[in-house]
């Protein structure tokens, strides 16, 4: 099995430990850029209603949907946690997409958010990938906050994600090229990594 992001299912389980005790028991997790489903059967055998969504749909699963982050097609208040490793930061908009998530999360449902933050050094100009502004710490809690979210904890992982780049680049993989980030991210800008719980705002 793939790993799309830092340890796996792993670093799934340190993020789920963020927010599970607001999550009901067998409550509904959206899982945003569901890959292999590895992270959907893992809350399914937890004992949540698990579904994904993904632009490619790998498994031919009943509770994946092939789909677009930035346009969700479930009711609003559907779910009461939805998930986002390494995909908000991707997703051709991310103000959109926590916009969506928001809009389908029940009142006080959490959203799980793994990804990458950057730190400029210098005069560099840290990249944006799909934020509004420069990916940095500080412009996710803006961001954050501003689609309607109280950020519960917030905990870097900068370490794992070392190990993880460095193991991609033995495997031949930059992640960054996947990212349409050549140059500037390994370059003058340091990356980080964090996992996060927010709260959605009623």
């Amino acid at each position: 099995m793939a790993v799309f992001h830092p340890e796996g299912i792993k670093m799934t389980k340190k993020l789920l430990e963020l927010g599970q005790t607001i999550l009901p028991e067998n409550g509904k997790i959206l899982d945003l850029g569901c890959g292999d489903a590895a992270t959907v059967n893992y809350l399914s055998f937890l004992g949540y209603e698990a579904m994904g969504i993904d632009k490619e749909i790998q498994n031919n699963q009943p509770n994946l949907l092939q789909g677009d982050m930035r346009s969700i097609t479930f009711p609003d208040q559907t779910f009461d946690g939805v998930i986002a490793e390494c995909s908000l930061a991707i997703s051709g908009d991310t103000k959109k997409v926590l916009s969506e998530c928001r809009r389908v999360l029940k009142e006080n449902g959490v959203l799980f958010s793994s990804d990458v933050y950057f730190t400029p050094e210098q005069n560099v100009i840290a990249p944006k990938l799909s934020l509004p502004y420069s990916a940095t710490k500080e412009v996710w809690f803006d961001l954050l906050e501003k689609e309607g979210f109280e950020i519960l904890h917030f905990v870097d992982q900068t370490q794992a994600w070392k190990s993880y780049y460095v193991q991609k680049l033995w495997e031949g993989i930059d992640v960054f090229d996947k990212w349409k980030c050549i140059g500037g991210c390994a370059k003058g800008s340091r990356p980080g990594y964090f996992i996060l719980a927010a709260r959605r705002r009623n």
